[in-house]
C-alpha cells in the first residue's frame, strides 16, 4: 500500500481527499504534457473507481480538486520522489 495512505505524516493529504469527496463529486485535471495514452489510463481509472465507491469524477481544465502533474524526476532522487501527493490535491508523477 502506498505510504501516503498509511503514514501519520500524510494525514493532511488524506483529510483533503475526505473533505473534497464529502459531496461525492470530485474534479480532476491532467497536465498538458501528459500523452494521450496516459491521460486515457487516468480517465479509465476514475471511471472504474466511480463505479466501486459511488463517487462521481469530472475531468476539468482548471480549478480541479486533484491535479495530475507529469514531471521529469530529479535524477538524484529517482525512486523516493517518483510520486508526491500533497494536501492541496497535487498528484505529481
Amino acid at each position: 500500500m502506498p505510504a501516503y495512505l498509511t503514514e501519520s505524516s500524510n494525514a493532511a493529504a488524506r483529510n483533503y481527499a475526505l473533505r473534497v469527496a464529502s459531496d461525492k463529486k470530485i474534479s480532476y485535471s491532467i497536465s498538458s504534457n501528459t500523452d494521450a495514452i496516459l491521460a486515457n489510463w487516468i480517465d479509465r481509472i476514475y471511471e472504474y473507481t466511480a463505479k466501486l465507491i459511488n463517487v462521481s469524477f469530472a475531468k476539468v481544465n482548471s480549478g480541479a480538486d486533484f491535479v495530475f502533474s507529469k514531471e521529469t524526476p530529479d535524477s538524484k532522487d529517482l525512486y523516493k520522489g517518483d510520486y508526491i501527493v500533497n494536501s492541496q490535491g497535487l498528484i505529481r508523477w
